[in-house]
């Protein structure tokens, strides 16, 4: 069974599965939810549930990290399966691509002709390139592919457009990263039994000694090399959480250039030095995620004030019909891998067989010459003895 994956306006990757039971009752005309006199269909959650489901088995990593049965599995640690987990994030991301559906025009966003078009072209690619059973198993039928696809292109918009209305307060001075040098040097080993255990007391006063004579070298670099260790380039700003708080504070008491002192630490022996007050490349990284982040805070704070004031009501008898119990789809081998390793099985046998061919002409060679080999002693043999015959004959005469 063949499944290929739906992209807005276009589809690949196809999957395969091995077994097929659609999901018993399920009706797709059937309510899964509704809002304000809008209704989602069980039919689009139900293909929306599926195809999350196709699209984690195709992944693999659930599969070899917690088996076969990762789907009837509590890998969460939260008390549910998964099954639920994704059903769970399915509805969620329903109700809210469905809320922005009905507010698209509060946003002047509607789809085009060219739009309509694509999606249409979309679902019939993505039908006709899916097997029969594949697509009874995902409950998915043209009209229901470009509905699922409308609304997720449509909410895509609406949330494109809330995302850039957002108040942006951070600023590139609230997002400086310092840039510094770290050398840390740790103050424990490993015995031959695998435990953590404590460095001597002679060992610790050496390490000590050897990073106060880094922090005093004219040569930072050279001296960390010279002292068998080694040094890593970090930036930071005022809301890190990489560095710990004792690292911060020294750094931030530096000049550029200069080194701290020994910072001691769970386990290790730091020192750093301040290498520029503002790295450029990474406070820009920094403010463009704070911006990214605040836009994100604006789009949350919206959804959650229009699910707010018009709330959906699950019909959970109809939403418990979708059964997300056992692994259905896997990858197929990939026909171009298959068509290179025929290929080279080709020519291995190929390169084999003119081996033989090879071999076989050379002992028929080596027989022909050893039968030459043959005559020609022979030819001499008899050559001596009439040589030797003649001889005879004249000593006689």
């Amino acid at each position: 069974m063949k499944y290929t994956k739906l992209i807005a306006g276009a589809m690949a990757l196809a999957l395969s599965a091995a077994t097929v039971f659609t999901g018993c009752g399920i009706n797709p005309d059937a309510v899964f939810a509704t809002s304000n006199g809008t209704t989602i269909s069980l039919g689009v959650a139900n293909f929306a549930a599926r195809y999350n489901q196709a699209s984690m088995d195709e992944m693999g990593f659930y599969i070899s990290y917690a088996g076969e049965g990762y789907w009837s599995t509590d890998l969460s640690g939260t008390g549910s399966t998964f099954a639920d987990t994704i059903k769970d994030s399915v509805s969620q991301q329903l109700q809210q691509d469905y809320i922005l559906d009905m507010h698209a025009a509060d946003y002047d966003v509607a789809l085009t002709d060219e739009d309509n078009a694509a999606i249409e072209e979309a679902a019939k690619t993505f039908m006709s390139a899916n097997e029969e059973s594949a697509l009874e198993e995902m409950g998915a039928t043209e009209d229901i592919v470009k509905e699922y696809l409308r609304v997720t292109t449509v909410s895509t918009r609406v949330q494109d457009v809330i995302r850039e209305q957002a108040e942006i307060t951070t600023t590139t001075e609230d997002n400086i990263q310092k840039g510094i040098s770290v050398v840390n040097v740790p103050t424990t080993t490993t015995d031959s039994d695998g435990n953590t255990v404590d460095l001597s007391d002679e060992e610790i006063e050496d390490i000590r000694v050897a990073l106060v004579y880094i922090a005093t070298a004219d040569d930072f670099d050279n001296a960390v090399s010279n002292a068998g260790y080694e040094s890593e380039y970090q930036t930071y700003g005022e809301s890190d959480t990489s560095l710990s708080d004792e690292v911060k504070e020294a750094a931030d008491a530096l000049s550029v250039g200069q080194c701290s002192d020994i910072i001691e630490g769970d386990g290790q022996l730091t020192i750093v030095r301040l290498d520029t007050e503002n790295d450029e490349e990474a406070t820009e990284s920094a403010y463009e995620s704070a911006v990214e982040s605040e836009k994100d805070d604006h789009l949350t704070e919206v959804v959650e004030g229009y699910l707010e004031e018009t709330p959906w009501t699950i019909n959970e008898s109809n939403w418990a019909k979708v059964k997300l119990g056992r692994t259905l789809f896997q990858a197929p081998e990939d026909e171009t891998e298959e068509t290179e390793e025929t290929e080279e099985t080709e020519e291995t046998e190929e390169a084999e067989e003119a081996d033989e061919e090879e071999a076989e002409e050379a002992e028929e060679a080596a027989e022909e010459e050893a039968e030459e080999t043959e005559e020609t002693e022979e030819t001499e043999e008899s050559s001596e003895e009439t040589t030797e015959e003649t001889t005879e004959n004249a000593s006689a005469n």
